[in-house]
């Protein structure tokens, strides 16, 4: 690889990084200077080959997280066919501003990108993603990366796990519980509003999945999750958020248990949809349409309950 070749390719990353207009953009503009089977790797998002790949694994979940995402070229090595160049990362967070360092190696072949592997620090995205998180913790009598007793099957820091799958639900990156957290015979079961859906098996799972990431991104969904609970084997968090704009929101918690490979075995997901307090007219009527006789039942409790108080 020629110095001329190294610059070449150093100029066409800066142009393509400086301000992007969003992924499409991004990979459009570095489709012509990839391998046809270009391999890429990086912390938090799926590994993938291929220029489609590079669109939906890595530019578009990016994106969906950090939408004013951009990169800037610090400096840069060339040794035989390989590239170095030490970058930093920008971008708006959960309503921060997250900068990130970092830098890429890439192999170069007849002057094309044929593999980039990024090193970098994930833990400012992680802290930008999880503000309150350690606070939660700390509520909860336990300190991030404190060693618990016994034996544990859990991720060794509970709270990047469940920053990870925040990050993995907002930018709609399904591939991260179905290739790296779940095991082969999974139990997932999806719960909300009167509908019981359960999958068994990764089989099964995998379109489970796939639909709920699908709709959350396609209605402009964005969640947080919290870590509330640890055990030997499980971890619970906390979910919040809105849907459709803003228009609706949807709470819950998610249940991860652990087998004795650090894979989860069974994954249980609570959900209510535009949750408010049984006094407010919407709820009671929701309640008095799906479950008229739940509704008057519990009703008449009340009422009872009130009398005996006066």
């Amino acid at each position: 690889m020629s110095i001329a070749s190294a610059e070449t390719w150093v100029r066409v990353f800066t142009d393509g990084w400086r301000a992007p207009a969003g992924a499409e953009e991004l990979v459009n503009h570095f489709r012509p200077w990839l391998q046809p089977d270009y391999r890429f790797s990086q912390p938090l998002l799926r590994a993938g080959v291929g220029v489609e790949e590079f669109g939906e694994r890595f530019a578009r979940p990016l994106f969906a997280l950090v939408p004013d995402l951009r990169v800037t070229v610090q400096d840069w090595a060339a040794r035989d066919g390989t590239l170095f160049v030490e970058v930093l990362v920008e971008g708006t967070l959960g309503g921060r501003r997250v900068a990130m360092p970092g830098c890429d190696r890439i192999t170069l072949q007849d002057g094309l990108a044929a593999a980039r592997v990024s090193y970098c620090n994930p833990a400012p995205l992680l802290r930008a993603a999880r503000p309150h998180t350690q606070v939660v913790a700390a509520r909860c009598g336990r300190a991030p990366g404190r060693a618990r007793p016994g034996p544990s099957m859990i991720p060794e820091d509970a709270l990047a796990f469940v920053a990870r799958a925040e990050l993995a639900t907002n930018s709609n990156d399904a591939g991260w519980p179905l290739t790296e957290v779940y095991a082969p015979d999974v139990r997932l079961e999806m719960i909300g509003d009167g509908v019981h859906q359960v999958s068994e098996g990764i089989a099964e799972a995998g379109p489970a999945v796939r639909a709920l990431y699908d709709w959350i991104a396609a209605h402009h969904g964005r969640v947080t999750k919290t870590l509330i609970a640890t055990s030997a084997d499980t971890i619970v968090n906390e979910v919040e958020g809105r849907l459709f704009n803003g228009r609706h929101t949807t709470t819950g918690t998610e249940i991860w248990r652990f087998d004795e490979h650090g894979k989860v075995v069974h994954n249980v997901i609570h959900t209510a949809l535009d949750a408010r307090p049984p006094t407010h007219p919407a709820a009671a009527l929701r309640a008095l349409i799906t479950h008229p006789h739940v509704a008057i039942t519990y009703l008449a409790a009340q009422l009872r309950e009130r009398r005996r108080q006066r």
